[in-house]
């Protein structure tokens, strides 16, 4: 009788985790985990060449109030479709905080206020050169990204939005970037699962948990651009690149994707937000 009756429990669990409420958790939960090498990518079904039509140059440009001139700077980076009027890229890319002037001692940064600030605009650069222009509508100037609205419809190729969770060191990365020499894939791995920064005894001063390290080359004019990861075979957006080590040689960090889709999520997108 006992035996019978564990036999019943067993099959009640069972069936209790295929409730819709229950479908859920597991749907969230991957069983699969992300790759460590591309060997199961399938070049017929030629997704590569299909996500990198998602990547789009952007420029934005400021123009500001300093002493009696009106100069204007520039900054460049990239951005993905996430459908076909919204974008992700890095904060920075859309939000020029600072200028660069060159001196005797080198070049300098020096800061922009925002109360000398005259106009901010971001265009999307086509590969015919024509513009279109796109409205910041959601930004966060401390995890360093933000979501655009293009004015008009632009390319997607729908795919998955990856789990940066389930991230392990040693997965497999493609990094879409650097349009200023024609759009290159590079690959690597996840080489750190967040970002430490030391203090000058050796000690550990601050962990960022929304930064993860990548080893595949991280350059000039790669801020914005979509990270993506193999599960199953599949491509999965793991994040965008934020900045790059120049004295590791490459050596970049990128923003985890769920730690930039906890927050867009709870806004509607078209919302405006300038945070």
């Amino acid at each position: 009788m006992k035996k019978s009756s564990a036999i019943s429990l067993t099959i009640i669990l069972f069936f209790a985790f295929l409730l819709p409420g229950c479908g859920s958790l597991m749907r969230e939960t991957s069983i699969q985990q992300y790759e460590k090498s591309p060997i199961h990518v399938d070049p017929k079904k030629k997704e590569l060449e299909l996500i990198a039509s998602n990547v789009f140059r952007i420029q934005t440009s400021l123009k500001f109030k300093l002493e009696e001139f009106t100069p204007t700077v520039n900054a460049i980076g990239l951005a993905t479709s996430l459908d076909p009027y919204h974008l992700l890229t890095a904060g920075h890319v859309v939000k020029i905080k600072s200028f660069q002037v060159i001196t005797s001692l080198g070049p300098i940064e020096l800061p922009i206020p925002d109360d000398q600030k005259l106009e901010e605009e971001t265009f999307i650069i086509l590969d015919d050169g024509s513009r279109i222009k796109a409205q910041v509508v959601y930004s966060d100037g401390e995890k360093d990204f933000a979501l655009l609205r293009a004015e008009k419809k632009i390319h997607h190729f729908p795919f998955t939005i990856g789990n940066s969770d389930d991230f392990k060191i040693g997965n497999f990365v493609f990094l879409f970037g650097n349009f200023q020499t024609g759009l290159n894939i590079r690959t690597g791995y996840v080489t750190q699962l967040n970002f430490v920064r030391y203090g000058p005894k050796g000690e550990v001063s601050n962990i960022n948990e929304s930064l993860f390290g990548i080893s595949a080359v991280t350059v000039e004019g790669d801020s914005g651009a979509p990270i993506f990861l193999l599960r199953n075979g599949r491509f999965e957006l793991g994040g965008i690149v934020a900045f790059l080590l120049p004295q590791a040689r490459g050596l970049g960090f990128g923003i985890k994707i769920n730690s930039i889709m906890s927050q867009i999520n709870r806004y509607p997108k078209g919302k405006e937000n300038g945070s």
